[in-house]
């Protein structure tokens, strides 16, 4: 039955393909979101239902011609990070382990430039956001749901408050890594819709969210959620978001379960109530993935070998590590410097910084000259923060959704470039002709 359903699925956003481009895409981005929950209610045969809605959006998208091919620099520095990974993976002690995660980094890639290439119009973007803030409520619902029926996926039995909910990802901080791009795009709409139910309903995601993030137990969502609320405002200050912001300060204060001030607490203690030291432990992920780094500068350890060139097996207790892997490195960036070098680094941080350039100057295109108005590329680019904020707290340097985001400020760069263009084309247009006076005497 479940691979009926997921068959179904696949072909109907074939289906949508042929009829816009935009729907398609944003089709892609939702079931990425929501793939987790999918899985949960269709079981194991929804595990590749993301690849195989996007085979038949892309495959048709390209035969029908409805591309662009993007700038050779994009492309070349996407390359040059997928070979560059490919030859640590060469060098890696366990190819078959490391060639494993290679293919998960290739994906996410490639899933960016196919964004990048399909997505080359600006009044595409508000469709995609549409789909991704419908998958992002959903899964926020999922939280609230899990935490009004005590069924959490993730329950301590013998201390259910500090049950986590999750469902977007089988971990609650990838959950809330996720969720961090829906405050932005619902901070966006509530200020771009005029009907007032509309607009009700993009306030009541934007809480249910912040909810669903509070939810999670996550103590790094909790301070990025607060940092892009402070972002935003600054954004777009008003009497109304002061009063929105207080509201939902208290609320979370009176709301949220003391288990989750106790796990904040441990960002001052160092360890919990039961003794718990993950932060201990990942404090010393840092220092000694440091350390490995300096040792393997040029091209790391090997793609996926983080954990199996870590020296202490302790932090495998305290950071939720294995004992065939290793640790995780909890730190994206840590762990893209370590296994591929500082060349593989460099190379992933350029393409992150480009993609928030990007936003950023599709932004600036967007909206009139010295204005706060709210814009859906500035909406996207504090999500896009947000959740490379998480970064520093995940192993999540492949995650699809981040690839996503990333590939859409990829060609917001491209849009803004091309509005540049077209509105210097028009400026010229409407110049009165110059007239030549006759000299007079010759």
């Amino acid at each position: 039955m479940g691979g009926l359903v997921t068959f179904r699925l696949a072909a109907s956003a074939a289906v949508v393909a042929l009829l816009s481009r935009s729907h398609a895409i944003g089709l892609i981005g939702l079931v990425l979101i929501v793939h987790g929950i999918l899985v949960l209610v269709l079981g194991a045969s929804a595990r590749n239902l993301p690849f195989f809605v996007a085979v038949c959006v892309v495959g048709l998208l390209i035969m029908l011609g409805r591309w662009k091919v993007p700038p050779p620099h994009q492309f070349l520095l996407l390359l040059a990070l997928v070979l560059w990974m490919g030859l640590c993976v060469l060098l890696a002690p366990d190819e078959e382990r490391a060639f494993l995660q290679y293919l998960r980094y290739i994906k996410a890639i490639a899933l960016a430039l196919i964004v990048t290439a399909i997505c080359h119009e600006a009044h595409g973007y508000e469709i995609i956001a549409k789909f991704l803030l419908v998958g992002l409520v959903t899964g926020a619902a999922f939280n609230l749901y899990q935490h009004l029926t005590g069924q959490y996926l993730l329950y301590v039995e013998w201390m259910p408050e500090r049950s986590r909910a999750t469902g977007l990802r089988g971990d609650p901080n990838d959950t809330a890594m996720i969720l961090m791009m829906g405050m932005p795009l619902a901070w966006y709409f509530f200020y771009s819709w005029r009907d007032v139910f509309w607009r009700m309903f993009a306030a009541g995601a934007f809480f249910l969210i912040a909810a669903a993030i509070i939810l999670t137990g996550s103590r790094a969502g909790g301070l990025v959620m607060v940092a892009l609320l402070a972002l935003l405002f600054a954004r777009r200050p008003s009497m109304t978001a002061a009063i929105a912001g207080v509201f939902l300060v208290l609320g979370m204060m009176l709301w949220v379960a003391d288990a989750y001030w106790e796990r904040m607490g441990t960002l001052i203690e160092g360890e919990d109530a039961i003794g718990g030291t993950s932060l201990a432990g990942r404090w010393t992920l840092l220092t000694q993935g440091l350390s490995t780094f300096s040792e393997n500068p040029i091209f790391g350890v090997g793609i996926g070998h983080f954990g199996g060139a870590f020296p202490d097996s302790l932090a495998v207790l305290t950071t939720g590590g294995t004992a065939w892997g290793g640790p995780v490195a909890h730190n994206l960036y840590l762990e893209v410097f370590v296994e591929a070098g500082l060349v593989g680094g460099a190379l992933f941080v350029t393409v992150l910084a480009m993609s928030v350039i990007g936003l950023r100057r599709l932004d600036l295109a967007t909206r009139p000259r010295d204005a706060r108005t709210p814009t859906l590329a500035f909406a996207f680019m504090s999500g896009l923060l947000g959740m490379l904020m998480m970064g520093m707290t995940l192993s999540q340097g492949h995650s699809s959704v981040l690839w996503f985001v990333v590939g859409l400020g990829l060609a917001a760069r491209n849009i803004s470039i091309d509005l540049a263009s077209e509105r210097v084309g028009a400026d010229t247009a409407r110049q009165p002709p110059v007239a030549i006076a006759p000299r007079i005497g010759s």
